[in-house]
């Protein structure tokens, strides 16, 4: 269990400090979709209608990598494998 996790062990106290914490994470997330859209059209598409690719970039990467550690943190790492 230790080497690839397991919800066995969560409280309902795990539960709302993962609420707490992934709510704003996914509600900033939403208001950033239609740019992550913008830019699945590439580069030179997306530079054209404005948008800062590496200032979306970086945000969401950083929206990723929080949810991520966020779900880590609280059931351990997660074997997919």
């Amino acid at each position: 269990v230790w080497l690839t996790g397991s919800t066995y062990a969560q409280q309902w106290d795990d539960v709302r400090g993962l609420i707490f914490l992934t709510i704003p994470l996914l509600c900033l997330a939403r208001l950033f979709a239609q740019q992550l859209d913008v830019m699945t059209l590439g580069d030179d598409v997306s530079r054209s209608l404005g948008l800062s690719l590496e200032r979306m970039r970086g945000i969401a990467s950083t929206i990723a990598v929080s949810l991520c550690a966020i779900a880590v943190a609280t059931v351990g790492t997660i074997s997919f494998v």
